[in-house]
């Protein structure tokens, strides 16, 4: 019998273990011999010179016949049931593989096996394949193969590359095709992919050992300069990982340098908190007259410039605050003292002041550092007399005749000021209601005396101004016009003005044109010329004199000085007009400028 294959390009059937049907495909006649023992004997034509080369180049070496036998029940029931027979992938395979009891399942079973691996990725050249290498893991290759991917041999490779090719071509399972024809289709290739694999495990050895390593450093200085200098290698070695290790890794290094970096910080944090503490407990608990309060708040100054949070700086607080408190305390008692037993007279009061401005060093920093100082009510009784003292009208009478009797000479309001601060606190106008008018009063009397007032008026209504009264108007106009100078003078020259307006009147502004501050008028003298009644002894109608003399720093080297002296001589010899008209709480409103009768 001579049978010719027209389409399908492989034998399918059980055959001897030791039997090579690669030649068979090349064939295209063969001669079919039944034998006495139930097998058959297939032999190329030998005869047909055309096939010769096939069978010569076959891997049966030239012979041209292949001995096989028939199918048991089995098998003839798998074939009919559409199954193929498994594929004996040679000594040493087991596992799954070994188990399957079709192609079909050695198929599924390699689909299985390597499609969770490879899902998503494209397998088309060998470098693609760095994401299945966890699948020729021994935990999960030995399973399926039922022996290490390191131990296959030739045989082992041979039957899955005929197993691969099945899968791919009669069940469409390109993925397995794929891997098949990368793998396991020749000897070069299955090198390839082991040296990949070797190199792969190293990888991960390393990956494992980096991250134990990395995990393990200290969280100190040096911890963290190991890091930064193992960091570049550790970063370009990664790029050898899968994907997943590589960023774990990546984010391994970034998250322990934060941690380390956080972990010195507050050991230094710490370090720092321990110091400030154990100078907390140095500092003096007494002292006031010899400055140790000073020790207190300059500590204060150290704990706010560190930034240390609430948690942080209270216990430092509390403790310096203990300090302060006894420090403070026989000052307290002192004030306790006063309280009771300060007379209510002017003398009275300078005890009281004397002790009120011995505070007053320590009082801003306390209040700043530890919100008062006063916190436990010590100095109740003593501010409560205070503010009586303040309030007797007899006592302010008293003081203000003190005042008036000083001997006033040029430096007048500085000898005022320092003599009233013996009474009230400048700064706090409030507590001494009173004493501040009558001190610019006194103020105002002192100046008017240093100025020459001239009276060349006749036949004076008995309440019309007097001399006096008109200077003390003039005095307040000067006052008005060096306050508005100086505020020009300093807005001008500091070059921060955008206001048009405003930077037009700063043309005008003396200080521009000599380039230094400080312009100032000074009244020199006041003559009264006469005074008309436009209504008895509440209206009047006033002309007078005044004679000034303009301060213009820099004016010699700027060029001015002969412009002040001529502006002082046009304002001196120029008759000023004015309404007074009496107020009703006592002295006058005054209306000047452009008046009409």
């Amino acid at each position: 019998m001579v049978a010719v294959p027209i389409s399908y390009p492989e034998v399918v059937g059980k055959f001897d273990r030791s039997t090579t049907l690669g030649f068979i495909g090349d064939m295209m006649a063969f001669v079919f011999v039944a034998q006495a023992d139930g097998t058959m004997q297939i032999t190329a034509a030998p005869n047909l010179t055309y096939y010769r080369p096939a069978l010569a180049n076959s891997p049966l070496g030239g012979s041209a016949t292949v001995s096989v036998g028939r199918l048991d029940g089995d098998g003839l029931e798998m074939m009919a049931g559409g199954q193929m027979p498994q594929i004996d992938l040679g000594p040493g395979i087991g596992g799954a593989l070994a188990s399957a009891g079709s192609r079909q399942e050695q198929c599924r079973i390699l689909e299985n096996w390597i499609g969770p691996h490879a899902e998503g990725q494209e397998l088309r050249q060998a470098s693609h394949y760095a994401v299945l290498m966890p699948a020729f893991d021994d935990g999960i290759f030995g399973p399926v193969f039922g022996t290490p991917f390191d131990f296959l041999t030739g045989g082992n490779l041979t039957g899955l590359s005929t197993l691969t090719r099945f899968c791919a071509g009669n069940m469409k399972l390109r993925l397995v095709g794929e891997l098949g024809r990368q793998i396991f289709d020749s000897p070069e290739n299955h090198r390839r992919f082991m040296a990949s694999l070797v190199n792969r495990r190293d990888t991960s050895r390393w990956f494992a050992s980096a991250v134990e390593e990395i995990e393990g450093l200290p969280a100190t200085a040096d911890g963290l300069a190991h890091l930064k200098k193992v960091d570049p290698d550790l970063r370009r070695r990664a790029r050898e990982l899968p994907a997943a290790e590589r960023d774990s890794l990546v984010s391994l290094v970034t998250t322990r340098t934060k941690e380390i970096e956080a972990a010195i910080a507050a050991a230094k944090r710490a370090e720092l908190i321990a110091g400030l503490m154990n100078d907390a407990q140095t500092l003096p608990d007494s002292g006031y007259d010899d400055g140790s309060l000073n020790s207190v708040f300059r500590f204060m100054k150290r704990v706010y410039d560190q930034g240390l949070a609430m948690q942080e700086s209270a216990p430092l607080r509390q403790i310096a605050q203990a300090k302060a408190d006894s420090i403070l305390a026989p000052v307290f008692q002192k004030a306790q003292v006063l309280a009771a037993t300060a007379p209510s007279s002017a003398d009275g009061l300078a005890d009281m002041m004397s002790l009120y401005n011995h505070l007053r060093p320590a009082r801003s920093d306390m209040d700043r550092y530890f919100g008062t100082i006063d916190r436990n009510g010590n100095l109740r009784s003593f501010h409560t007399r205070l503010g009586e003292l303040w309030n007797d009208e007899q006592i302010r009478k008293e003081v203000t005749a003190r005042l008036a009797a000083l001997y006033i000479g040029a430096n007048f309001q500085r000898v005022i000021w320092e003599e009233a601060s013996r009474y009230i606190d400048r700064d706090r106008p409030q507590h001494a209601p009173g004493y501040h008018e009558a001190i610019a009063r006194l103020i105002d009397d002192a100046e008017v005396k240093h100025v020459r007032i001239i009276d060349l008026s006749v036949n004076q209504d008995p309440g019309e101004p007097t001399a006096q009264e008109i200077a003390h108007f003039v005095l307040s106009r000067v006052r008005n016009l060096n306050s508005g100078t100086a505020s020009m003078e300093q807005a001008c020259l500091s070059g921060a003005v955008n206001d048009p307006v405003m930077a037009f009147a700063c043309l005008a502004a003396p200080g521009m044109y000599s380039g230094q501050s400080g312009t100032a008028v000074r009244l020199l003298a006041v003559t009264k010329i006469t005074c008309e009644t436009e209504v008895a002894d509440r209206q009047y109608w006033c002309t007078f004199l005044q004679e000034i003399d303009i301060n213009l720093p820099g004016a010699s080297q700027s060029g001015l000085g002969g412009v002040t002296a001529l502006a002082s001589g046009l304002a001196s010899n120029e008759p000023i007009d004015a309404r007074f008209i009496r107020a009703a709480g006592g002295g006058w409103n005054v209306i000047w400028g452009d008046l009409k009768r």
